[in-house]
């Protein structure tokens, strides 16, 4: 009986994983279609937003609130910033990270100068407050939107910043349903009692596809947006390195949520859990990507 009902909890969860996936997708998309600059900024600013405040949801009580609202107001600010150079073709200086750092550390110490000093507590809200910001607000936002301007044009840039997600999504999709089906061996059950190395391989091959399936898309209607990328085995080697970073994203905020005793970093999509849930991995995998094409190029 017991095996009967986790069964239909499994089956449930993956249907519930199915749809919420597919309406996301249909969302990215809906808004990669439109190929309009500021439909994609505002896109990745909301979800890094939104992210921002699941992250202030989960430190509540353990970090001071003042703190985490500078890390989100600032990074809301530098999100902005990154829309409206997007919208006019510029590119956002490199050292636009560290404005946001700094502001965000100046900030966090400023709220702390007026209030008692309990242990490490003072601290920890700094810390937490910064690791927000970049984890959030500064490897995923603007980890994406650079790769949205990292091609010749805005349009090519665009492909490239889809590839590399579905690259991400398609690695996530791989470890889930291999490890769904043949996993057994567990690979750090400490953090994430459900990720096997089966799954990893499934990811690590899986993920191959979904940069081979945006390269072939790119070549429709006349035109081939990714013909300024190297090609070849070095696509394949971005793959291996878009799975890897992706794994490891995943894993981090598993670690995250494990420390915080949180089972999902909210409930807005249902079978995956918060918007956390869902960017996890591509904070690792859109600044590995940019790097990676920096290397290369």
């Amino acid at each position: 009986m017991a095996d009967e009902q986790k069964k239909e909890t499994k089956s449930r969860v993956f249907g519930a994983r199915l749809l919420s996936t597919l309406v996301v997708w249909a969302v990215v998309i809906g808004v990669f279609v439109s190929a309009n600059a500021i439909a994609v900024g505002v896109a990745i600013a909301v979800l890094a937003v939104l992210g921002l405040l699941e992250w202030r949801k989960l430190w509540k009580g353990q970090a001071d609130d003042w703190c985490l609202w500078a890390m989100i107001i600032v990074g809301a600010g530098y999100l902005g910033w990154w829309v409206y150079s997007l919208s006019s073709n510029e590119h956002v200086a490199e050292d636009a990270e560290w404005v946001a750092i700094l502001l965000v550390v100046m900030g966090s110490f400023g709220v702390r100068f007026r209030r008692p000093i309990e242990g490490s507590e003072a601290i920890v809200s700094v810390s937490v407050a910064v690791l927000g910001l970049i984890f959030l607000g500064l490897m995923f936002g603007g980890g994406l939107m650079r790769l949205a301007n990292a091609g010749p044009t805005p349009r090519e840039g665009q492909w490239f910043m889809l590839m590399v997600i579905a690259a991400t999504k398609f690695t996530d999709m791989g470890a889930y349903a291999v490890g769904s089906l043949v996993g057994k061996n567990k690979m750090i059950a400490h953090i994430s009692p459900g990720k096997t190395w089966e799954g990893f391989l499934g990811a690590l091959l899986v993920a191959q596809v979904g940069i081979w399936l945006v390269r072939w898309a790119a070549t429709l209607g006349g035109a081939d947006q990714l013909a300024w990328l190297p090609q070849g085995w070095i696509l394949a080697l971005l793959g291996l390195v878009v799975a890897l970073g992706a794994v490891a994203g995943d894993l981090a905020e598993s670690l995250l949520k494990r420390s915080l005793a949180a089972k999902d970093s909210g409930h807005v999509l249902p079978g995956i859990g918060g918007v956390l849930d869902l960017i996890d991995s591509i904070c690792f995998t859109g600044p590995l990507a940019w790097i990676f094409l920096k290397l290369v190029s």
